[in-house]
């Protein structure tokens, strides 16, 4: 039984959301109303379809309680529990309890943070159109697209009988470059 368990115990008690306040105190001897109730719970946290005997009356009960548990955290989540130290129910029935709650936390806070990965997923690929399209409009009439199409190779003709009108390509009979006529000359 070390203080670095016991504060540990607790604070992942206060964690997983334990309805009562665990003081260090209550391990300094033997308490074992306290470990069944923690147990018990721990369990139901585990699998709440889980039918474990609540009772520990007596001290046969108190054995096959802690029987039970032990056998249902084996079967259920792999993990071996010491009987003898969860029976005494002081500070070593806190290592043990430990493994449990552990299991636990770590499981909650994978989950938190798998949760968190979604969110930011989420928020990364969602983005608002809603003024763009707003702002504009879009005509999907299809005379329109024919008319336009007529009207972009006419202007391309229309240019490109302007280029050869200019009289600059020697094929047409147009003037040539200065350049070209004093490189005639040379030969």
């Amino acid at each position: 039984m070390s203080f670095r368990d016991l504060r540990n115990f607790t604070e992942m008690m206060r964690a997983l959301g334990y309805h009562r306040l665990i003081s260090m105190e209550n391990f300094r001897t033997p308490n074992f109303a306290l470990v069944s109730e923690i147990l018990i719970w721990l369990v139901k946290r585990y699998d709440p379809h889980s039918d474990i005997p609540t009772d520990v009356d007596t001290e046969s009960d108190r054995i096959f309680f802690i029987k039970a548990v032990a056998q249902f955290m084996a079967t259920k989540a792999h993990i071996k529990l010491n009987t003898k130290r969860l029976y005494q129910a002081d500070g070593y029935a806190v290592k043990e309890m430990l493994k449990i709650t552990s299991m636990l936390y770590n499981a909650m806070k994978t989950k938190e943070m798998a949760q968190e990965d979604v969110v930011e997923e989420d928020n990364k690929f969602k983005f608002d159109l809603s003024s763009r399209t707003e702002d504009s409009e879009i005509d999907v009439d299809d005379d329109d697209e024919e008319d336009d199409e007529g009207e972009e190779e006419e202007s391309i003709d229309d240019s490109l009988n302007g280029l050869l009108s200019r009289g600059n390509h020697p094929s047409i009979g147009g003037t040539r470059s200065p350049l070209l006529e004093e490189s005639d000359n040379d030969f």
